[in-house]
Formats: C-alpha cells, structure tokens, sequence
C-alpha cells in the first residue's frame, strides 16, 4: 500500500479537478441562462450625423467640399452579477462627390478633411459595477477627461477617437 501526504494547495487542486465534471454542466448552463437573461435585458442605440465642411486652404488652387455620413449602431447589455458588456460600430461614407483629401484617396489637389471611408468597431467594452460609485471599464471606450482639453474624444470629427484601456 502506497500513502502519501499531500500539502494543503494540493488537496485543493485535487479536489478541484476531481469536482470539474460535476460542475461544468451546472455551470455551464448557469452562464448560458446569464447570458441569455443580459442580452434580453439589453437595450439599442442608432445615430445619424450629415457633416458638410469647406476648406479654403491659400497655397492650393482648389477648395475642399466634404459632404460626409456617419452612422452608430451599438447595443448595451442588461447587468448580471454587475457585469454589463457594450459593443459599438461606426461608419462614415461620403455623400455625393468626393472633392477632398482625405489622406487615403489620393486627391492631393484638395485641402485636407480628415474624414476617411471606414467602418469599425468604436467601441467594445465590459464594464463592472461594484458599488459605492466605482465602476471598472476594460476594452475599447470613449474617454473625455476635463472637457477634452488633453485627452477626449475628438468629437468634431466624424471618426471618432476612443482609447483602449
């Protein structure tokens, strides 16, 4: 007969993984019942911005007209355990004819308008309520810090800027 004494951290770890096949189906329809509860419990968001801008730049012949579109579309979770996620995308299409430069289209005998043609995922964050006025964000978000004077959210722009953190 083989004995053996284990330390304490090992009687736990033992324990734990002799308990896995027992509780991961509890769990996971524990968190499949949470999912569902967050995502029914969630709420919508759509905006719609037109922005038209002029640039009369001295040293180029041509003025720059940018006609632009930005869309949002995002959705918020319901809370469960304080757990809350937030997912957003961004869009922004010129409307009518491109008579700008933008960077990226190669009309460099157009003033700038920093307003490129894109579609991304502004924002995509899980967020954690604990109480007390203190709530934890992790992933991509907007972030204004005393009215953007060094660090927000560039919002007159159509592409917004947003932070990872």
């Amino acid at each position: 007969m083989y004995t053996s004494k284990l330390s304490r951290k090992q009687l736990v770890s033992l324990l734990a993984v002799a308990t896995l096949p027992v509780a991961m189906p509890f769990s996971a329809v524990h968190a499949e019942n949470a999912v569902t509860k967050a995502l029914a419990e969630g709420t919508g968001s759509a905006s719609l911005r037109y922005r038209y801008e002029v640039v009369d730049q001295q040293n180029i012949a041509e003025d720059a007209e940018a006609s632009t579109v930005r869309t949002r579309v995002g959705y918020k979770t319901g809370e469960v355990a304080g757990l809350t996620g937030y997912v957003e995308f961004e869009d922004v299409r010129v409307v009518g004819t491109e008579r700008y430069n933008s960077t990226m289209n190669g009309l460099g005998i157009y003033p700038v308008v920093v307003d490129v043609e894109s579609t991304e995922l502004n924002q995509g964050f899980l967020s954690y309520n604990a109480g007390a006025e203190t709530t934890v964000k992790a992933g991509r978000q907007r972030i204004i810090l005393d009215n953007a004077r060094f660090v927000g959210n560039v919002g007159w722009r159509q592409n917004e800027q947003t932070f990872d953190a």
